[in-house]
């Protein structure tokens, strides 16, 4: 890989990190000035915004249907079945710090069930 691509990895990812962790201290910080049902509206808002942009920059592209799906769905779960009870228990009163230990549990959560609910086997490396 040459040098500038491992450069430009490297900083989508710290961007990636960086965006994602913040998200737990806006929701501290929103949750102290605005309803939790408005908070959640206008990330949805700017989300729905950002991702109109990028179809649009990406139209030319066809895309099957299968997939768009899959990617609805995920978007749905992820952000109506992840971010919003996090914000939503910020807004009760819950720290975040402690929404992030909880939320980092989540890999471990899918690990553990993986094996009951889908079939999958769960390998020693996996862990």
């Amino acid at each position: 890989m040459p040098a500038s691509n491992a450069i430009g990895s490297a900083a989508l990812a710290s961007g990636l990190v960086v965006m994602w962790s913040s998200g737990f201290v806006g929701a501290e910080l929103g949750t102290r000035h605005a309803p939790v049902n408005s908070l959640l509206m206008w990330r949805f808002t700017v989300a729905a915004a950002l991702l109109g942009a990028a179809w649009l920059a990406l139209r030319r592209r066809r895309l099957p249907a299968r997939a768009v799906a899959e990617q609805a769905l995920i978007g749905v779960l992820s952000q109506g079945w992840y971010v919003g009870p996090i914000v939503w228990a910020v807004g009760l009163g819950m720290p975040s710090g402690t929404c992030a230990l909880i939320a980092a549990l989540q890999p471990l959560a899918a690990g553990a069930l993986a094996g009951r609910l889908l079939g999958e086997r769960v390998t020693a490396r996996q862990w």
